[in-house]
């Protein structure tokens, strides 16, 4: 026998409804000049394993140009995303408008 509450249902149900509108939202997306030029302060080097690095820059871009909630998963590498995406913005502050 399995019993839910019915207010957590709906709890889960407008989570989800928000989630699915800011997954939607790319106004704040950031243009690929943007990027680029943080991947270049970053200081990451992909030449020591390039295959690498084009996963890396594929995830980077995804964050950078997702929607408001945008959600990745993984393990390999993920400080070296999370220097060059820190670098994008600023939690907490709004991210920059971007052309």
């Amino acid at each position: 026998m399995q019993v839910t509450n019915t207010v957590q249902i709906r709890i889960e149900e407008d989570l989800a409804r928000l989630a699915r509108g800011q997954a939607q939202d790319k106004s704040g997306a950031l243009s690929a000049q943007a990027i680029e030029a943080a991947i270049n302060r970053s200081g990451l080097d992909g030449s020591i394993d390039p295959e690498h690095w084009e996963g890396q820059r594929a995830a980077i871009y995804a964050m950078g140009q997702g929607g408001r909630l945008t959600l990745l998963t993984g393990v390999a590498g993920a400080r070296a995303r999370q220097r060059c995406c820190s670098r994008l913005w600023t939690p907490g502050k709004p991210t920059p408008a971007m052309p």
